[in-house]
């Protein structure tokens, strides 16, 4: 099976069908890069205390409820088991 690049652009379905059966996932150099920046981004923003959505917030409804600390790094893993 086809090792399948992620470069933050161009991701098709059929590269999708095959990291979901299991192929192997490498990240190029210029999208490690990228999030990098937008965790930079998004980790001054938080120290700046400013809202961000998912992420110092609830969602969907819950969107004006700030979320502590405990409450964050809770938030920030639920995307990953579902």
């Amino acid at each position: 099976m086809a090792v399948i690049e992620l470069t933050g652009a161009g991701l098709t379905p059929d590269s999708l069908a095959q990291i979901a059966s299991g192929a192997e996932v490498m990240l190029s150099a210029d999208g490690l890069e990228d999030m990098r920046a937008s965790h930079d981004i998004l980790t001054t923003a938080q120290s700046e205390g400013q809202p961000i959505y998912g992420v110092t917030t609830g969602l969907g409804p819950l969107v004006g409820k700030g979320l502590s600390g405990d409450a964050q790094a809770e938030m920030s893993r639920l995307p990953i088991r579902g």
